[in-house]
């Protein structure tokens, strides 16, 4: 009867990401003004229903896997086919490789990232001018679309993020899709990024000391025990008043995090794949210096099987902007968790720091599969 039940709640999920899946071409709201591209132009594929039996089990961390990657595929595989115009009004996460097409009269601002146009046919409105074919888009500038039928915008950035107001269509490219990562995440109550802020997920930005720890509590699950949390700590770069004072001091008082000095926790500083990488080792609970170490950790999280090694040099390569935390957070969720031997997403199931309809719904929004 558990079983039968579960399925219940989780059709309904599945189904609720269809009726989403057809309103979002309608665009945001000022309340929730972020659209992933994914929302636009994606359906979940009726045959993810006959996996639903697989996953109703949350002891099934293999079937849970099988069902996550089934649904990335279907929905890589419409987006690539599906270039549809739609209306459009409202911020969209975007990313390299993706040609928008937009129709006469149709404006688009590039907030984030980086773009250029693909046609003589784009007039920036702030400028005044025409703007000629192959030149880069000026962040914050309006853009409108003359009365030829052809030529709108390229993504040159690894991640975008473009505000559109007219029928648009997406030649959606098969570069890796983080925004969905991102979305899955932010539906697993996993990921916040700056939803509702000019940025969303400020996916195309630096990846800080702080914003890690945040999601190193995330991953453990504990952060709502962190944020109730009213001890202290000694870095004096994170006041009292900082927003996430109460986050740190939970970890400084569990032995989860260290300052640049005594005093000091340095909490704008860049990370990079190896620090991150560090951090998502402890969530799994491999045992730093005897499972891994510091030093070798970019080699150890392809021993132990977490990442592969095409994937590492690829977070590792340039700079670790805040796309590939997600990236390494979201593939870490689907990594076997060392005290359970579940996968680590499902033992946060099991600790009810993610609801497991939740979890579900999350995994059907992401496009693609990983890098190899």
């Amino acid at each position: 009867m558990k079983k039968f039940s579960r399925l219940i709640a989780l059709c309904a999920a599945l189904c609720l990401l269809l009726s989403i899946s057809a309103l979002a071409a309608e665009g945001g709201s000022q309340d929730d003004p972020v659209i992933s591209y994914s929302y636009l132009t994606t359906a979940l594929h009726d045959s993810l229903l006959q996996d639903a039996f697989a996953v109703v089990d949350a002891g099934s961390s293999a079937a849970f896997t099988a069902f996550a990657e089934e649904a990335a595929r279907l929905n890589r595989e419409h987006a690539l086919q599906n270039v549809t115009p739609v209306y459009v009004k409202g911020r969209v996460l975007l990313k390299s490789g993706d040609i928008l097409t937009l129709s006469p009269g149709a404006q688009a601002t590039l907030l984030a990232g980086a773009a250029s146009a693909n046609s003589a046919n784009l007039v920036d409105i702030t400028a005044g001018t025409k703007q000629p074919s192959g030149a880069a888009l000026v962040t914050d500038h309006r853009y409108m679309k003359n009365d030829q039928s052809d030529g709108g915008l390229s993504i040159l950035s690894e991640t975008a993020e473009v505000f559109l107001d007219g029928v648009v269509s997406l030649a959606y490219s098969s570069a890796t899709d983080y925004a969905s990562m991102a979305d899955a995440m932010y539906e697993m109550g996993l990921f916040a990024g700056t939803r509702g802020a000019t940025t969303g997920y400020a996916l195309e930005h630096t990846c800080t000391r702080i914003e890690s720890l945040i999601m190193f509590l995330r991953l453990i699950g504990v952060e709502q025990e962190a944020a109730a949390f009213t001890g202290t700590h000694p870095f004096t770069d994170v006041p009292q008043g900082h927003w996430a004072y109460r986050y740190l001091a939970y970890a400084y008082a569990h032995n989860l995090a260290y300052g640049t000095s005594k005093t000091t926790f340095t909490p704008s500083r860049n990370v990079t794949a190896q620090e991150y990488l560090t951090f998502l080792l402890r969530c799994l609970h491999y045992r730093e210096g005897t499972d891994f170490t510091y030093n070798t950790v970019l080699n150890d999280a392809s021993q132990l099987g977490a990442f592969s090694a095409g994937e590492i040099s690829r977070m590792n390569s340039g700079t670790f902007y805040r796309s590939r935390m997600v990236y390494l957070s979201y593939y870490a969720l689907y990594a076997t968790e060392q005290n359970s031997q579940k996968t680590l997403l499902l033992s946060l199931v099991d600790a009810g720091a993610v609801n497991l309809d939740n979890a579900i719904s999350g995994a059907a929004r992401v496009n693609g599969s990983r890098v190899r």
